[in-house]
């Protein structure tokens, strides 16, 4: 339960800034990058409970181990291929395929997903790995265009999965809305105190934006979850409770957070004159 609370949404963060047009502020490049970091953080966290989940129990050496093999596999496939799509990416244009460009990230990702399944890592950090890989190459060939439409129609049956997989009758029990409401509170608390303190130079107000900008869980709570229920890791119940924590604390930032970038806004205004 304390590794569905890791993550940040990346993509529900840069959402928000995106539509609040505040995307190129200082302050929401911190965000950005930090949620950045925090998935993959969240992505190790995974791995390293994957692994435990398979043995039956804790051990240290297991970790270590575990944390060895994402660190090899971090070294040779990300910053190899990095190294390889900045040096012969330009290829990819040249292939008489039709969409060559989503035909061979499309490759890259499974064949990083599959590897990454093979070395007992959780496949989305192969997957996460891959778009890594390409985001040099994304605005040139057009790649996260090119996937949208895949892309809109996958995740509405991701989130109608996901949601289905959720004993609505259980919280019923007024027990198990008392201890939601407070792990949504731990998490909203949490995140956002952890995120601030550190940046309170900047003043109250960004410091206070960057908390709640890194508040949103999304999709990487989502399936940490879903991992932990179907490897019998967590029950219904606790898979609801881990469902209704990232639904409220994807939700309420948004109202939050428009509020916060006037505020901010009129101070730099103010500060120029």
């Amino acid at each position: 339960m304390g590794a569905v609370m890791v993550a940040t949404s990346v993509g529900i963060t840069a959402r928000i800034l995106k539509d609040l047009k505040f995307l190129s502020h200082e302050t929401s490049r911190i965000i950005l990058g930090a949620a950045v970091i925090d998935d993959i953080l969240g992505l190790i966290v995974l791995s390293i409970l994957s692994g435990i989940a398979s043995k039956g129990s804790i051990n240290l050496a297991s970790i270590g181990i575990t944390l060895g093999i994402i660190i090899v596999f971090v070294i040779i496939f990300t910053v190899g291929g990095v190294q390889i799509t900045k040096k012969y990416g330009y290829q990819i244009g040249k292939l008489r395929i039709r969409n060559a460009p989503l035909i061979v990230a499309a490759i890259v990702c499974f064949t990083f997903a599959m590897v990454a399944n093979m070395i007992g890592l959780a496949t989305i950090v192969g997957a996460f790995m891959a778009g890594l890989v390409l985001a040099d190459k994304e605005e040139e060939f057009g790649l996260k265009k090119a996937i949208d439409v895949v892309d809109d129609l996958v995740v509405v049956f991701f989130f109608v999965i996901m949601g289905a997989k959720v004993d609505i009758t259980a919280f019923m029990n007024p027990n198990l809305l008392i201890v939601g409401g407070i792990i949504a509170i731990l998490a909203f608390i949490g995140k956002y105190m952890g995120c601030a303190v550190p940046v309170m130079g900047m003043g109250t107000k960004k410091a206070s934006f960057i908390g709640m900008g890194m508040v949103p869980r999304g999709e990487v709570g989502i399936i940490i979850a879903a991992y932990a229920l179907s490897h019998h890791i967590i029950d219904e119940r606790l898979y609801g409770i881990a469902i209704f924590m990232v639904v409220i604390t994807t939700f309420i930032p948004p109202f939050i957070l428009e509020p916060m970038i006037k505020s901010i806004k009129r101070s730099e205004e103010k500060g120029k004159k």
